[in-house]
């Protein structure tokens, strides 16, 4: 079963925001693009740091394994469309992140925050597609 994680849920992305790593940042008035599901509330949004790695990258999920909330980061090089998909462990698509922008400006790090509280244990491949770039990382679900 394929679930978009693109609906937007205001309320939901309130609560979570309110009790992610990221709430310093949503109270002091940023603005994170906020999606969500029945899996619960996805925050994806840009964030600043200091190192630059010299092409887009994907990082492992943390914590892993998850079994309430993760957070997952990427940069992003060059301009251009941006995807992050979630798959189970037969491969089948099980949810894509909504990226804030269809062509995502180069040089940036976003970082995705989501719930798994509905997934089942086990686990899950994600895969970031950018131009010229994919990159794929295991996740684990465990309850």
């Amino acid at each position: 079963m394929r679930f978009p994680l693109a609906v937007v849920l205001s309320i939901a992305c309130a609560e979570w925001a309110a009790s992610s790593p990221c709430a310093d940042t949503a109270r002091a008035g940023s603005s994170p693009a906020c999606h969500g599901t029945a899996a619960g509330a996805t925050i994806v949004r840009p964030f600043k740091t200091q190192y630059t790695p010299p092409s887009s990258t994907l990082l492992q999920n943390n914590p892993n394994p998850a079994s309430a909330g993760t957070v997952i980061w990427y940069f992003v090089k060059e301009l251009g469309p941006v995807s992050l998909t979630l798959y189970d462990a037969k491969l089948s698509e099980v949810g894509y992140f909504a990226v804030p922008e269809n062509n995502v400006p180069g040089g940036t790090w976003y970082e995705v925050h989501f719930s798994v509280s509905i997934m089942r244990s086990g686990h899950y491949f994600y895969r970031l597609r950018t131009s010229g770039y994919s990159e794929t990382k295991v996740m684990t679900v465990a309850r």
